[in-house]
């Protein structure tokens, strides 16, 4: 395993998962996609060209990273279907593993209600779920992480990932 994809609707402990499996792996590295679009001072999180500008350094990243002998690269964002794609096609002959990370429609309005701030459009919230049940990939795991706590999501993955 290479590269660890998690993918999942705002709200659903991606980042959360990110940094728990990066304690797990000392050599692997966390790269959140969001974390490379706040780096751009106009930043427009609706703005498609630059997520996709944003997932170019990150394949580009990850690819620096292997040829330095760090294992596993974590990618965490929400990964839509054609963004997965076009993102698998970059890292084109590395190994990956996804993970999916799903939560129902009541405690994902919640979660997004605690939110100080970012995303908090449960609608569409709604369609990245229904989307990613939708548009199974190979190598995944789908977690619906509703009546999960963290530690046990984190005890899923590593299972998983063995």
């Amino acid at each position: 395993m290479e590269l660890i994809i998690i993918r999942g609707t705002p709200g659903s402990g991606k980042s959360s998962l990110g940094r728990r499996l990066k304690k797990s792996y000392p050599a692997g590295v966390l790269l959140e996609v969001d974390n490379f679009r706040g780096m751009m001072n106009d930043v427009n999180w609706e703005d498609e060209h630059q997520h996709l500008v944003a997932l170019d350094v990150i394949a580009s990243s990850a690819k620096k990273f292997l040829e330095l002998k760090r294992s596993p690269i974590i990618i965490v964002d929400m990964f839509l279907p054609e963004k997965l794609e076009w993102f698998l096609e970059k890292v084109k002959g590395i190994n990956y593993t996804v993970i999916s990370l799903l939560v129902n429609e009541p405690v994902l309005q919640k979660r997004l209600a605690e939110r100080k701030e970012g995303f908090k459009n449960i609608s569409k919230g709604i369609l990245i779920n229904k989307f990613i049940q939708d548009n199974p990939c190979d190598k995944e795991l789908i977690i619906d992480t509703s009546d999960l706590d963290k530690n046990a999501i984190s005890e899923k993955c590593k299972v998983f990932l063995k």
